[in-house]
């Protein structure tokens, strides 16, 4: 049997029946099973767990491009068992998906699930490496922002304010690193909203030109950004991301 601390994190969009299959096929394997229907939430919870194998539902999920590679990058490509369950129509396309590293990389069909993961269960037993659990407090950051934005200038009914934090906690899920915003971060914001991604960088960008214009903005330290001109979003969230790496890194969460 699997280890009774493996933390399986299935990620789909109210496809019950498969969830409860997943659930069955997993508890069996003495597994702890966590069900997540936005992009957003799997990181969150990487963060918190060990020993953990992702189960990617595609029939009800747009994978973003490079979002596979992204879920290795976040546990540094240590050990993280990724399943992805897709149509028929869609099993070459996925199992010939651009990674790094293919080792623990499984994709197959919802009516292969019970027969595959019977025979890979020792892979996955062996495969799975204890992590230590990273705590980051994750409200304290949220307040943080809250207050950094709205002292700059921002405006908390502009969508573009919300929008902005989560960029910021996505990349603080990402170890600091702040991906590319149209081709990672944007696109999956935007499922998680039902729009799209230019959408998102839209609001971002509104919400940061009206707050340029503040008096609170020009007298903040984030005043210099404006200098030359108009901020980029991404000069503007990578300042953001600066200070919050900083009170991380001090501690200020632990």
């Amino acid at each position: 049997m699997l280890e009774a601390d493996m933390n399986v994190v299935f990620i789909s969009k109210r496809n019950i029946s498969l969830a409860y299959k997943v659930k069955k096929i997993f508890w069996e394997m003495n597994s702890n099973v966590i069900n997540v229907d936005s992009f957003s939430e799997v990181f969150r919870v990487m963060q918190q767990l060990k020993n953990i194998v992702i189960v990617l539902d595609s029939t009800t999920l747009t994978i973003p491009n490079g979002f596979i590679q992204i879920l290795r990058d976040c546990k540094n490509d240590e050990n993280l068992s990724i399943i992805l369950i897709t149509n028929e129509e869609d099993l070459q396309k996925y199992k010939t998906v651009n990674l790094k590293n293919r080792n623990q990389y499984y994709v197959l069909t919802e009516d292969k699930l019970h027969e595959t993961l019977s025979v890979l269960e020792n892979d996955l037993k062996v495969n799975l490496a204890k992590k230590n659990i990273i705590k980051l407090d994750y409200i304290k950051i949220n307040d943080l922002l809250n207050n950094w934005l709205i002292n700059t200038g921002f405006i908390t009914k502009h969508l573009g304010f919300s929008l902005i934090k989560e960029v910021v906690m996505e990349s603080v899920i990402f170890k600091g690193c702040l991906p590319s915003l149209n081709g990672t971060i944007y696109p999956i914001i935007a499922l998680n909203h039902n729009t799209h991604a230019s959408s998102v960088e839209r609001n971002i960008r509104n919400a940061i030109f009206h707050a340029s214009l503040t008096s609170q903005f020009k007298k903040s330290e984030f005043s210099y950004l404006i200098s030359n001109g108009k901020v980029s979003n991404r000069v503007f969230i990578s300042y953001l991301l600066d200070k919050v790496l900083a009170h991380v890194k001090s501690k200020s969460f632990s």
